[in-house]
């Protein structure tokens, strides 16, 4: 069981780390119960850099490998999928953040159940895993921490609630 502990240490090390990180940038979002533990943002830090490196989300879903491509030559028009040249363990980390959130009753549930519909699930959690990774750029960009009511709100129907 030496590999536990040690697993163990390692993550209070990143840990640690990242709220050393958040002493220096206020931006980077708290651990929200229930949405993404403070380890797992260590991770997606770890991965990424200092997020303020990327002007826009297009950036860092090009960076993550998460851009759109279609495939196309001449006459032939192939699917759009995603590039898959960016950050392989950037796209691990994430797939392993979302899929806790996928089951019916958790944050996802309901938005990757109608997305699995229409598409296969590794599809559907690309989709998903795409969608947190503009969620985390965004509530690092508003400074702000995560909220439940506004993941699937636009502003504009934000504005109309107030």
């Amino acid at each position: 069981m030496l590999f536990l502990k040690r697993k163990d240490q390692a993550e209070a090390a990143m840990v640690k780390l990242y709220n050393e990180a958040r002493g220096l940038d206020r931006k980077l979002p708290e651990p929200a119960k229930g949405i993404i533990t403070a380890f797992h943002l260590a991770r997606i830090i770890a991965e990424t850099g200092p997020l303020s490196d990327f002007k826009h989300r297009r950036k860092l879903m090009r960076y993550a490998g998460f851009n759109l491509i279609e495939r196309k030559s001449g006459d032939y028009k192939g699917k759009t999928k995603i590039s898959k040249k960016g950050r392989r363990l950037l796209r691990k980390v994430l797939g392993q953040v979302v899929f806790p959130l996928t089951p019916k009753n958790k944050l996802y549930g309901p938005y990757y159940h109608k997305k699995k519909e229409t598409m296969p699930g590794t599809k559907a959690m690309t989709v998903i895993s795409r969608h947190f990774l503009k969620l985390l750029f965004g509530v690092y960009k508003s400074g702000k921490g995560f909220e439940k009511s506004r993941i699937f709100t636009c502003e504009s129907q934000l504005d109309q609630a107030a």
